[in-house]
């Protein structure tokens, strides 16, 4: 087990504040401890939307297949810390892809393998880890995996975003002139 969530929201100022206790590894020693109360400090400033990127969710695999097999998750810290987000930039090796018994290539999702046991990832770390990556004209989101079978190059919701945020940066080339056209001179 990753760690326990908790939330409580309290009210301050007429304001209503979530506040975010996660308990990491909590056999291990005070270390930790230091490392809890920092994450409490951290997320207390969260909105209740934003609590699922800080929590990762076990995957139950039951009828699911693995596709493409990650290497396994080497820290003691979670991969959905702030602190490990250095370690999963433009890193695809850690990624395992699963497919769901009835799904196709497009249902597949991506997750961390850790302590013999997957893991989802949240969207912060989606663009993480496949912030190199660039939509280009003709981009195929399928490709095949190093055993021959297909896989996707990225997450279909990180797919979405990204043509989300492309569309607002698109901008038309068309050029308008106010000025009349100056013909030939008599």
């Amino acid at each position: 087990m990753i760690g326990r969530v908790q939330i409580r929201v309290i009210r301050q100022n007429l304001q209503f504040l979530p506040i975010l206790i996660i308990s990491i590894y909590p056999e291990q020693n005070v270390k930790n401890l230091q490392n809890w109360r920092y994450l409490v400090l951290r997320c207390s400033c969260h909105t209740l939307s934003s609590l699922s990127s800080l929590v990762m969710k076990r995957v139950n695999m039951s009828g699911i297949s693995v596709v493409y097999s990650g290497e396994d998750w080497k820290f003691t810290q979670p991969p959905c810390s702030r602190d490990m987000m250095c370690y999963l930039e433009r890193n695809e090796r850690l990624v395992s892809w699963l497919q769901p018994p009835t799904g196709d290539v497009h249902d597949q999702l991506p997750a961390i393998k850790v302590k013999d046991e997957y893991f989802t990832i949240s969207l912060r770390m989606m663009k993480a880890i496949w912030r190199h990556v660039r939509l280009r004209k003709g981009f195929s989101n399928v490709e095949r995996a190093p055993y021959g079978g297909l896989k996707l190059k990225i997450p279909t919701s990180l797919l979405s975003e990204k043509l989300r945020t492309q569309s607002r940066f698109n901008v038309s080339v068309k050029y308008e002139s106010s000025y009349p056209e100056i013909g030939p001179e008599l």
